[in-house]
């Protein structure tokens, strides 16, 4: 969050009189060139390389699938006049603003959710998912960014940006996006600018945007809109986008040439963000903190970046610098990292931008050391800086003066003179080397022996190739870090939060950052400032009912800001008992729950989409794993609810179908439906929660709510007969002559058995079935099977016992006519054969008959 201005105002105020006093006493209005600084609040940090950590690198582009991507709907913006492109390219940003290399352009045909809509031509996937494009062209650019405003959008959805001539795809899960605007809202912005997510940048002039929907979830949940694009006419990638990068010559110094920049080189990255539509470039250092703890802070300046909305679409080079020194050509090595920061703090007061990177920066980025010490004129500094957007450069140069700076608009940019004890900006006068739009925001450091530490970030100026000795205002680092940057930055400042336990229940809490585990850890340090989140997990048999001391309400989750006030209070977590089955919890208990890996799946009763209760996943560590598994007799559709709060991309809550991947989830999202779809037979669903060998954040947990199973449609199974007995089923339902109809789930296996009457024999099945036995029938569809029972004695099957049938006996015992074809009822006694005994009893049978 951006801290209030009046706040800023009033803790500066507190230091530059104290500082004022000081320098009284020692009657010193202005330092000589060559005094000591002034007594630092706290000790700076030297630079530091965080360890190779695996995934980190992995890249978001995706080699897309051949044959898959459907055919797009397309859309075409009106070419972009050229005298209104000159304009922009030929435009000098003035001192304090950023580099311009986009323009925001409408999307008449797709502004609203209606209209977007219905060019949303959804087809199937092999998967019997669905999926749709939209190909978005607007010429002559030589890049484009999507902004898409999101109205609705199952997390469970999969988006994709590319060329149509592409190979590769940027692959982005809903659950990104939805986090992403989160992180606007969350800032305080309602805005439809904050409901905006901005697509990875595509090449070109056109970009198309694919998104696919797994099997059973709706197109209906899909409401958004794409009524602006960021129109690049300088790609941000000048060698890719068609602009020359300019050679090195007195002007420009290649930072590749100095190979004792190098740790400072690879701190030093290429920002482009959109804001309002138009994109622009500016330059940012990552930054060490006291603690090295690979927190990705990260530096810049507020007239670059000031709202969440810009911070959350921003987008970072790395390593963007010459292959070799001197060279034009890019380093084939640099990154790109997407994915944005969350803005921690920012001011115009020293135009300080100060950010968190939502991703982990690529392996071999540095985190500059930084000293918090009051610069002193005349010092040797140097600035690591991205001109334009070009390939890295550097600059050499000392302190001049200090100054106070003001910039009531975009075209007014005014510095005057100050004092170093009241000033917010170094001027800086560069011997060899300049700085350029594009620059903005960029690290000027200051040389300690054989290290170098980060003193201020660029303003602006007047400098140029044309006037080298022109000035270069930056915001003086010692007076935002005692503002406030001291909070994330510096660990030696400390307070001990204590965690108490009551209740007749029992549970843990634990911290992010880390240090509280309690379970056995009730108590640890924190740095003044530092935002901890406490979160409460009931033990199995236990409910958390409350917060009290230094936090407060029933969620599981609390936060407080570390203060001496917080360290004497503390903070008491609330657990009661109570006895919750994993059935009630998950509102199934028709299903056979097991649970188990390092720690079991439990019952708790405070975070629940249904019913007041769910399962969580077991409390575990680092390297760990956690499972809830059950049995399903398909066919049908099992659906769950699900919500996650881990590490994004590190830490996963899986779903698992007899063993293979369902679904995969990881970072904070809210309730989710989800659906599996059950085959004929037993089958084994499994959740699981598998932590990685780092950190955590959020809660480290997911929880599984309201599993439904919806068996299949039913089929009919019509039984009849024609004769005297009686036809029975297994599964029971079939009696008959009581009932011949019954209905099935489909792959039931129905066996079913005829009984004749006394006096009458089975002769056999029709229908479904053709054996002379039992009959079995697989229900895939509805089917009818029809028995016949014959009379016995009535040889020829007419259902009368007749002297005819005697006489067809006859034939057969004298040979005339086959045995075989006559019908199995004139085998009377039932010796397998037609004799005399037959013709006798037929006879008889018939006199009676007549």
């Amino acid at each position: 969050m951006v801290q209030p201005l009046k706040n800023i105002s009033s803790r500066l105020h507190i230091r530059w009189s104290v500082a004022c006093v000081m320098i009284a006493l020692l009657t010193l209005i202005v330092m000589p060139l060559h005094a000591q600084p002034l007594p630092r609040i706290s000790g700076r940090a030297e630079s530091f390389t965080q360890p190779v950590r695996r995934g980190v690198d992995l890249s978001p582009l995706k080699q897309r699938r051949a044959g898959e991507s459907p055919a797009p709907s397309a859309v075409s913006i009106p070419f972009h006049v050229q005298e209104k492109r000159a304009v922009e390219t030929s435009t000098v940003p003035s001192p304090g603003t950023p580099h311009k290399i986009g323009s925001g352009r409408d999307v008449p045909q797709l502004g609203s959710a209606t209209d977007t809509a219905a060019h949303l031509q959804w087809q199937k996937t092999p998967q019997a998912g669905l999926i749709t494009a939209i190909s978005i062209t607007s010429p002559p650019a030589v890049g484009i960014r999507l902004g898409i405003l999101v109205r609705r959008l199952p997390a469970e959805a999969t988006l994709r940006f590319y060329a149509q001539v592409a190979e590769a795809a940027y692959e982005i899960s809903a659950s990104e996006v939805l986090e992403s605007i989160k992180r606007n809202l969350d800032a305080g912005d309602g805005s439809d600018a904050a409901l905006t997510y901005w697509s990875p940048l595509i090449e070109g002039e056109e970009a198309t945007i694919e998104i696919e929907l797994p099997p059973g979830i709706s197109p209906e949940m899909v409401e958004i809109a794409i009524p602006r694009v960021s129109h690049f006419f300088i790609s941000p990638l000048s060698a890719q986008g068609g602009n020359a990068i300019k050679s090195v010559g007195a002007c420009e110094i290649d930072a590749t040439c100095y190979p004792d920049w190098g740790s400072e080189g690879n701190a030093t990255a290429k920002m482009s963000f959109v804001d309002g539509g138009s994109s622009y470039v500016c330059t940012g250092t990552l930054l060490n903190d006291t603690a090295s703890s690979g927190t990705p802070y990260f530096l810049s300046a507020n007239h670059c970046i000031s709202k969440q909305i810009v911070a959350e679409n921003m987008i970072t080079y790395w390593f963007y610098q010459s292959a070799s020194c001197n060279s034009v050509t890019p380093n084939p090595g640099y990154k790109t990292l997407t994915g944005g920061a969350t803005l921690l703090y920012a001011s115009s007061l020293t135009d300080t931008s100060f950010m968190k990177l939502n991703s982990t920066p690529p392996t071999g980025a540095k985190y500059a050391g930084w000293d918090p010490s009051a610069p002193v004129l005349a010092t040797a500094v140097t600035g690591v800086h991205h001109p334009a957007g070009d390939l890295q450069k550097i600059s050499f140069g000392s302190i001049q003066s200090f100054a106070d700076c003001t910039s009531p608009d975009p075209l007014n940019f005014t510095c005057s003179p100050s004092t170093r004890t009241s000033a917010e900006y170094l001027n800086i006068t560069y011997t060899s080397g300049i700085v350029e739009g594009g620059s903005s925001g960029s690290g000027l450091f200051k040389t300690s022996g054989s290290s170098h530490y980060l003193i201020g970030q660029l303003y602006g100026g007047s400098a140029n190739c044309d006037n080298q000795g022109g000035t270069n205002y930056y915001g003086r680092f010692d007076v935002a870090y005692n503002a406030a940057l001291d909070r994330w930055l510096d660990a030696d400042s400390t307070f001990s939060l204590s965690i108490s336990k009551t209740g007749n229940g029992s549970g843990t809490v634990i911290s992010a950052p880390s240090g509280i585990n309690c379970g056995t850890t009730c108590s640890a340090l924190f740095a003044a400032g530092t935002s901890v989140t406490l979160t409460a997990t009931p033990a199995a048999g236990s409910t958390f009912t409350g917060w009290s001391g230094a936090c407060s309400g029933t969620g599981t989750s609390c936060s407080l800001e570390i203060t001496a006030a917080n360290s004497v209070t503390g903070v008491t977590a609330t657990f009661s008992s109570a006895a919750i089955s994993l059935g009630v919890a998950l509102d199934n208990t028709s299903l056979v729950w097991t649970t188990g890996g390092d720690a079991p799946f439990f019952a708790q009763t405070t975070t629940f989409y249904f019913g007041g209760s769910a399962a969580q996943t077991g409390r575990i560590r680092d390297d760990q794993s956690t499972y809830l598994s059950t049995s399903v007799t398909g066919p049908g559709t099992l659906s769950f609810y699900w919500k996650v709060s881990s590490e994004r991309n590190f830490d996963f809550f899986t779903t698992y179908l007899d063993g293979v991947l369902k679904y995969r989830w990881s970072g904070s999202t809210s309730w989710y439906k989800s659906e599996l779809t059950i085959p004929v037979g037993t089958h084994t669903v499994k959740w699981e929660y598998v932590k990685d060998s780092l950190l955590s954040s959020g809660q480290d947990a997911g929880w599984v709510d309201n599993v439904v199973f919806t068996p299949a449609a039913a089929y009919l199974l019509t039984a009849s007969k024609t004769g005297n007995g009686t036809i029975t089923s297994s599964p029971a339902g079939i009696s008959c002559g009581a009932d011949c109809t019954e209905s099935y789930n489909p792959g039931t296996l129905v066996t079913l058995t005829a009984t004749p009457d006394s006096g009458w024999n089975f002769i056999g099945w029709g229908g479904a079935c053709s054996s002379t036995g039992s009959c079995q029938v697989m229900m895939g569809q509805a089917n009818s099977v029809t028995a016949t029972f014959d009379a016995v004695g009535d040889v020829n099957g007419d259902g009368a016992i007749t002297l005819a049938d005697a006489i067809l006996s006859l034939q057969v015992i004298s040979g005339n006519t086959p045995a075989q074809a006559i019908n199995k009822a004139a085998d009377v006694n039932g010796d397998g054969k037609i004799g005399m005994a037959e013709v006798l009893y037929i006879l008889q049978k018939a006199a009676g008959a007549r």
